[in-house]
């Protein structure tokens, strides 16, 4: 498993944490195997270590970091909720749940893209404020990914579609979508500013360009 360094160090800092904590990451790391993140030379691993800390600087629970570590496996591997919830308890499980998406219809064929993503849009209207929160940290790191990819592509001269299932309009549509629905009060964390700010620097700068 290749991690960069930065992502080395918060891992290191997590697993000091809780033994829970820890063994999430161990569970994380052997269910993602294998798995890389997109244009990028590093583990998947980056992904929902990025996501942990970000919960952990915020103050988050211990259950809502370890859904952080966790918060892929159920969709991207053949972990399932009832073994998740068996070895982490039916809190994160259900943390867990409300950040996963449905790929299938019941007749079993795929979901268009358009629809799971509408489903996480309208969703956060009852969603808890820990499930926005995580949900805000996922797609904090996944603009921040986009941005980097973004940036490696147009240099490289390939097509952005190479990487995801639609073009970067339609992603900055639904990154814009999820900013204009974030309640902020007294009690928003800081990184939903950070997301916010990232949000706008995304549109601004690739909004019609590749």
């Amino acid at each position: 498993m290749l991690l960069s360094k930065q992502a080395l160090d918060k891992r290191e800092i997590l697993i000091s944490k809780s033994k829970r904590i820890a063994f999430a990451l161990e569970k994380a790391t052997e269910l993602h195997f294998g798995q890389v993140r997109k244009a990028s030379k590093y583990s998947f691993m980056e992904h929902p270590i990025a996501v942990a800390y970000t919960l952990l600087i915020a103050g988050a629970s211990e259950e809502l970091i370890i859904a952080g570590i966790l918060h892929d496996t159920v969709e991207d591997t053949s972990y399932t909720l009832k073994q998740l919830s068996e070895d982490f308890g039916n809190s994160v499980a259900i943390l867990v749940a409300s950040n996963t998406e449905k790929k299938y219809n019941e007749d079993g064929r795929e979901r268009s893209w358009d629809d799971r993503k509408l489903d996480t849009i309208i969703g956060m209207s009852t969603k808890t404020p820990e499930e926005i929160m995580l949900l805000i940290a996922d797609k904090l790191d996944n603009i921040v990914s986009l941005q980097h990819i973004a940036k490696t592509v147009e240099f490289q001269g390939e097509k952005f579609n190479k990487y995801f299932k639609r073009g970067i309009n339609d992603q900055i549509w639904y990154f814009v979508e999820i900013s204009k629905r974030l309640k902020i009060n007294t009690n928003t964390p800081d990184f939903f500013y950070v997301y916010l700010d990232e949000v706008e620097k995304f549109v601004a700068e690739y909004k019609n360009r590749i």
